[in-house]
């Protein structure tokens, strides 16, 4: 659908509507929109380049531009904009299915281009606005009111009559802000900061900000925004430690939001736009900044108003206090830096809370429910075609014929609004749902197997159904996924070369399920439905690499990888890569480039008693309760480089003898000869215990007092993740993103070298006993700001939604 959005802002600007305006059509954008941005002209210090305006709003899908000057004065400048707009949109080739704005003479300078309209309010009207609504909303054209709050909801719903006799036409929908992804915490300072980022006109805090900062001397106070003039007048009245920053750029403002520890919104009962007292906003406000500080899951302090509690909740997802008692916000902020526990599940609701409600994609998939008529359904053919194709084996042929003669009465070709509702009330339950389908070679454990049995029952919700193909068998973890409700069906290919039946029958079965997405996971299944993808180009295809040395593993490995790059080349389909160390890799192999992106694996961050189960594991194990417990979890491969663990035990065993390697996974048992041989030969069989692979892993993670890891050949190794999500502390080699992930929770070495893993885990078990708790914490802490499962659902989400509208990432 090619929308129109004629906005009122200025672009390039400083106001928060700019930002607004940009957001709402990135998202439209998203969805698969085609969009065209229409807003006035800055012709100051800002450059008008269409790259620049993307880069200084964060944008990251295509949106036309096109800026136009016109006079600043009120009512003869939006005459003169209105105008403009029409004249342009004549000129265009492209033209529009859907006119969306804020701009009421725009807006009604088109109506005559006869096209359904959405407009978009965010305060009450005065005298002459109210009249110019009064005439758009009365036009057929006009389908749909948004508003962002519930006061302007009831206001407009009581004030005008056609929002009592079609309530539909009056939506609410708040404002949004996009997921940050940076949620490390970027205070490199010890004193705690608190954050502001918004405007400084009156009413927005700045005054409260400051009165607070003087009587907590203690606490840093940054406060980002506002224009030259004022920054000078509040430097001259501002606290020794209030920071102000100055104005940042919209695509700069997550990584502001990570410097702080905390975030205030102190609005009071009077709120402005412009530095005059003039049209009160307080009570029709849905700020931006809320949902920014939301989105980067950290603690909220904000004024106690109505249009606030619309979307924050007190004790639940931020602290709301009096917005002119500065005694209630010193208490506030002095609870948040004294309670850990409140306040990390304070952000994680109010973050929880924002991925489900409050994101720019969801915003404008409300706004335009009902309203995509043709992107659904371009004409009585193709909606008889897809009602035929959907419709459930007793949807009989009457029903088709009931509704074809339906169609045949319309007078155009598209479905009205009030039909496309009547058309989907009637099949709703007969039509499914686009699918996404997952192939990988097997689900027995490993990192990948893990992570889709982790990830797919969470994507698995009302937009799309998620369901699993396996090339060879099902596999351990099939099961499990089958009780979450995930369709899991299994090929049985033979795991020699495939021949050309073999080849026949994935693209029959494939074609059977009907995906909209295909998304491969591991080299085997990438490079097969890469191959067959020719057959089924009518699928989007999106292969998902795990690997990080290409030159290590075994030879089907090795040539599996090689054959991928080659392959790549040719059919060109995006990539997923777990880790920035496994794409550089696999560029320098071969791969293209067109078309990749990083998304790391995501953990649960379960609670556990830590002391009980190690407690427990000691006992189950036979271990003297003065021993330490390492445990090591893999498979036994190449990669994982047993040989240089064992004989880094057998190093660390006559220093420090009182300890006990637990390695678990599948091919780690007594029964394998080659390890037990290895550790009789190197003395080492009374310390170590292979117990094969574990459904209750977890369990012996978190009751290890270390977790050690000897890979030569590691892309973004999920054990670690999972050993730091429990509070253990990791000795790993330097392999992936190996490093980059435990940080300063833990000790890396290099690869292939005994000695030195030897030394660390020495070093490590001379620590005393409150280092080694530190370490714990900080590791659990560092999973939860930077690899939640939650994060990586996220920008799955985010990519099937761009594959869908465009086929890049």
């Amino acid at each position: 659908m090619n929308i129109f959005y004629l906005s009122s802002s200025t672009i390039t600007s400083q106001k928060a509507n700019s930002v607004q305006v940009m957001k709402i059509c990135d998202a439209f954008s998203e969805l698969g929109h085609n969009v065209v941005l229409f807003a006035r002209k800055n012709n100051k210090d800002f450059n008008n380049d269409s790259n620049d305006i993307k880069k200084y709003y964060g944008i990251k899908n295509n949106i036309v531009v096109h800026l136009i000057k016109s006079s600043s004065i009120r009512f003869i400048g939006g005459l003169e904009y209105g105008h403009k707009v029409l004249k342009i949109i004549k000129a265009l080739k492209i033209k529009p299915d859907l006119l969306y704005g804020r701009n009421l003479y725009a807006l009604i300078n088109c109506l005559h281009l006869n096209k359904p309209i959405i407009y978009e309010s965010h305060t009450a009207p005065g005298i002459g606005k109210k009249t110019l609504e009064y005439y758009l909303f009365s036009k057929p054209q006009f389908k749909k009111l948004i508003v962002i709050n519930q006061a302007l909801f009831n206001y407009y719903k009581n004030n005008f009559k056609i929002f009592k006799k079609y309530p539909e036409k009056l939506c609410l929908a708040p404002d949004g802000a996009v997921i940050n992804y940076n949620l490390i915490n970027n205070n490199t300072n010890k004193t705690p900061v608190i954050g502001y980022a918004g405007s400084l006109y009156p009413g927005k805090g700045i005054e409260t900000i400051i009165e607070i900062a003087k009587i907590m001397p203690e606490y840093i106070f940054k406060v980002a925004g506002g224009t030259q003039e004022q920054i000078k007048t509040f430097k001259r009245i501002k606290s020794d430690n209030v920071v102000l920053t100055g104005y940042i750029t919209p695509s700069n403002i997550p990584e502001f939001l990570s410097g702080c520890n905390i975030l205030l919104a102190p609005y009071s009962k009077e709120v402005y736009t412009e530095n005059y007292k003039k049209n009160n906003i307080v009570n029709w406000m849905s700020p931006l900044k809320i949902f920014e500080y939301m989105a980067s899951k950290k603690p909220i302090v904000a004024s106690n108003l109505p249009a606030i509690k619309e979307i924050l909740e007190d004790n639940k997802t931020a602290l709301l206090v009096d917005y002119d008692s500065i005694l209630d916000w010193k208490k506030a902020i002095v609870k948040l830096l004294c309670k850990p526990d409140f306040t990390k599940n304070l952000s994680e609701n109010a973050f929880n809370e924002f991925l489900d409600k409050y994101t720019w994609s969801k915003r404008a998939e409300k706004v335009l429910e009902n309203v995509q008529t043709k992107r659904l359904i371009n004409s009585k053919s193709t909606t008889i075609k897809t009602i035929k194709q959907n419709s459930s084996k007793n949807t009989t042929h009457k029903n088709v014929i009931s509704l074809e003669n339906k169609i045949n009465n319309q007078q155009t070709k598209l479905f009205s609004n009030d039909s496309l509702k009547e058309a989907k009330i009637s099949y709703i339950n007969n039509i499914d749902k686009p699918v996404i389908l997952h192939i990988i070679g097997d689900l027995n454990v490993g990192g990948a197997e893990r992570t889709i049995s982790k990830i797919v029952p969470k994507l698995n919700n009302n937009q799309y159904t998620h369901k699993i193909l396996t090339l060879f068998e099902l596999g351990v973890l099939a099961k499990d996924l089958q009780k979450k409700g995930i369709e899991v069906k299994t090929l049985h290919l033979p795991r020699t070369i495939l021949c050309l039946k073999s080849f026949l029958r994935i693209i029959k079965v494939i074609k059977s399920i009907n995906p909209i997405i295909i998304q491969t996971w591991l080299y085997h299944s990438n490079n097969i439905i890469n191959l067959v993808s020719p057959f089924i180009n009518n699928i989007k295809i999106i292969n998902n690499i795990r690997h990080d040395n290409t030159y290590e593993g075994s030879i089907k490995t090795k040539l599996s990888a090689n054959f991928g790059a080659f392959i790549s080349k040719i059919v060109d389909k995006p990539i997923v890569f777990c880790s920035e160390s496994s794409k550089n890799t696999h560029l320098k192999k071969g791969y293209s480039n067109k078309n990749t992106v990083i998304i790391e694996n995501g953990f649960v961050i379960p609670e556990i008693n830590k002391k009980e189960l190690k407690h427990k594991l000691k006992t189950k194990l036979n271990i003297p309760s003065d021993y330490k417990v390492a445990i090591n979890v893999g498979r036994y491969c190449p990669e994982k480089d047993y040989p240089t663990l064992f004989k880094a035990i057998q190093i660390l065993s006559k220093k420090y003898s009182k300890i006990i390697f637990v390695i678990c996974g599948k091919g780690l048992e007594k029964s394998n000869k080659e390890l037990s041989t290895l550790s009789e030969k190197l003395g080492i069989e009374n310390n170590i215990f292979l117990l094969g692979h574990k459904s209750n892993i977890e369990d012996y993670i978190a009751g290890s007092d270390f977790l050690v890891s000897s890979s030569n050949s590691e892309s973004f190794p999920n054990v670690i993740a999972e050993a730091m999500s429990l509070s253990t502390p990791c000795i790993a080699t330097n392999t992936g993103d190996t490093a980059n992930m435990i940080g300063d929770t833990g000790i890396i070495v290099e690869p292939k070298k005994p000695s030195d893993l030897a030394n660390a885990m020495y070093n490590f078990l001379q620590f005393s006993e409150n280092t080694i708790n530190t370490l714990s914490n900080k590791a659990k802490e560092r999973i939860r700001l930077k690899y939640t499962l939650e994060i990586c659902v996220a920008k799955y989400s985010d990519l099937y939604k761009r594959i869908l509208s465009d086929n890049s990432i």
